[in-house]
């Protein structure tokens, strides 16, 4: 198609382009006519979309438009035009089921310069985001496309060491401690690493933090490794992370990775404590534990311990559903 006749076709259809981006059949239209566009032509069009981008974004129809566009914009001028139209909304696409997709593709495709405003947005209200299973899938993509040592993953891991604790805690949170800690690396996080130094037996013992503990055990440095493990060999409370129901999953990690002084240490507290365990059922697992044996899947937790946590409500496009684990804690996060 010749630069000619999509001036004539622009011409006919550019009022009306926000509404056919959002059509059954005219986003269909849309995304195959902005293939055919010249850099002018792209730019036309996002001088008439600039008012109605969020909303378009929020729409089940005009996200995916609007993505396919977001995919062909090449030119700096270009990406700063779209940047520009959504940078005030940045938090409420991110937490829209069709806007965070949208937000996601910007992350991917745009220039780090132009998606500096997302970055910002993220890190001013991290919290609010991290909370939110939308918002979750948002910061988990900004620490994956932040650059290693970077001002965008320096401010974000500053941002995550500073909400730690309240963060590993949270039912979508700890999904973004243990995105950093598997994207960045153990020595990059140290910083969250000293917030939760001294806070494993506590962490151990709860749903959600005690699979950051289990992360913590393979990406920390040996030195921090070590120290968390001694933790709990050291810690008087053993019997309370032995009577937790997800005690277990941790002691299991923690004998994988310790050294031999500390499994011997570990398995003889661990020993000490489950005479008195009340909970056979928890008892057996503690025993296959100790002999080496111990590997669960959601079968082995009870159906009181499985999680009743809200699912978000799917979006109405492609994407891929987060690997479900063992029934502890897990949330079916959508990702594209």
């Amino acid at each position: 198609m010749t630069g000619a006749i999509m001036d004539v076709i622009l011409a006919e259809v550019e009022d009306e382009i926000a509404g056919m981006m959002c059509d059954s059949y005219g986003n269909y239209l849309c995304s195959a006519a902005f293939q055919a566009c010249s850099p002018r032509q792209r730019k036309r069009i996002l001088e008439k979309l600039s008012p109605q981008v969020a909303a378009i974004a929020c729409d089940k129809r005009g996200t995916h438009a609007l993505q396919a566009l977001i995919g062909l914009l090449q030119l700096e001028e270009e990406q700063q035009l779209l940047m520009n139209a959504i940078k005030s909304r940045v938090i409420e696409l991110s937490m829209d089921p069709n806007g965070t997709h949208v937000v996601q593709r910007l992350l991917c495709c745009f220039l780090p310069s132009v998606t500096e405003w997302i970055y910002i947005a993220i890190n001013d209200r991290m919290i609010e985001v991290a909370h939110h299973p939308y918002g979750l899938c948002v910061l988990k993509k900004c620490i994956s496309q932040a650059k290693p040592a970077s001002k965008h993953q320096d401010m974000l891991l500053k941002q995550l060491a500073r909400h730690a604790m309240d963060l590993v805690q949270s039912p979508y949170g700890n999904y973004a401690i243990q995105h950093a800690l598997e994207e960045w690396g153990g020595n990059c996080c140290q910083p969250i690493l000293h917030k939760l130094e001294g806070r494993m037996m506590q962490l151990s013992i709860q749903k959600f933090s005690s699979n950051v503990v289990e992360k913590l055990f393979c990406s920390a440095p040996a030195d921090f490794r070590d120290r968390f493990i001694a933790e709990l060999v050291e810690s008087e409370k053993m019997s309370v992370l032995v009577n937790s129901n997800y005690g277990h999953y941790v002691a299991k990690r923690a004998l994988q990775m310790a050294t031999p002084e500390q499994s011997r240490a570990l398995l003889e507290a661990i020993k000490a404590n489950l005479s008195i365990l009340p909970n056979r059922r928890l008892r057996v697992k503690w025993e296959k534990v100790m002999s080496g044996q111990g590997d669960f899947d959601d079968d082995d937790v009870p159906d009181t311990l499985k999680p009743a946590m809200p699912q978000p409500q799917k979006a109405s496009v492609k994407r891929r559903s987060a690997r479900p684990r063992r029934g502890r804690g897990d949330v079916g996060v959508a990702e594209q």
